[in-house]
């Protein structure tokens, strides 16, 4: 204030403007601000409403190919089929398959359908890898799921991978070999599986899979 007061007029002016200006400079960069929040949060109110919208639309047809299913095979039905491998595939137990079937028959019946199935091998013969095509028999049947407060809805997981038919597979053979870069992955993640088997005992080779390869 009183290097104000010692100011001439026209400095005294001056500085007046110059306060004015960076006054104006913050009120408008906070007006900026408060309009680039307010424009994000909208794009992110619409980025929730349309994953909400997707979400439900996923599980809508989800029940509907579930139900389909249910009419067609109320009990577990033997089935034969073609596809081809549609993820990665994981090992917990059983080698995990998960395929997009274009011919399933089952109970010996002529008519053939398509489904994205999820089979459990036992005892593969071969390892297989997204991409590779697949003949199959198995024991399919629709999953039955239960809801557990704790976790996660199973039918999410399924719905969301469009699984409808699940089931043991007592022979998988593969027809075509996949390629490509998701091939190539999954050919690597076969190997690392392969030296951990070898590498590892029994009892620690679940946990060796499951820090290396996520399973």
């Amino acid at each position: 204030l009183d290097a104000a007061l010692a100011c001439r007029p026209g400095e005294l002016l001056a500085l007046v403007g110059l306060t004015a200006l960076l006054l104006v400079d913050t009120c408008l960069g906070l007006s900026r601000t408060l309009k680039a929040q307010k424009v994000e949060l909208a794009f992110a109110v619409v980025a929730l409403l349309l994953q909400a919208g997707r979400g439900a639309a996923v599980m809508e047809a989800h029940a509907e190919a579930r139900a389909k299913q249910v009419e067609r095979h109320r009990h577990p039905a033997l089935c034969d089929g073609e596809g081809e491998v549609a993820r990665s595939p994981s090992f917990a137990g059983s080698l995990r398959l998960e395929l997009r079937a274009i011919a399933i028959r089952c109970d010996g019946s002529e008519e053939r359908f398509a489904s994205d199935v999820r089979l459990y091998v036992e005892s593969p013969d071969e390892e297989f890898a997204r991409g590779d095509g697949v003949a199959f028999i198995s024991l399919l049947a629709v999953p039955e799921v239960y809801a557990n407060d704790a976790v996660e809805h199973p039918r999410l997981s399924l719905a969301a991978r469009e699984i409808v038919l699940t089931g043991g597979a007592p022979y998988v053979h593969r027809t075509r070999r996949g390629t490509g870069i998701r091939a190539w992955v999954d050919r690597a993640r076969n190997h690392v599986r392969r030296r951990i088997r070898a590498t590892f005992s029994r009892d620690t080779e679940a946990l060796a899979r499951a820090l290396m390869l996520g399973e």
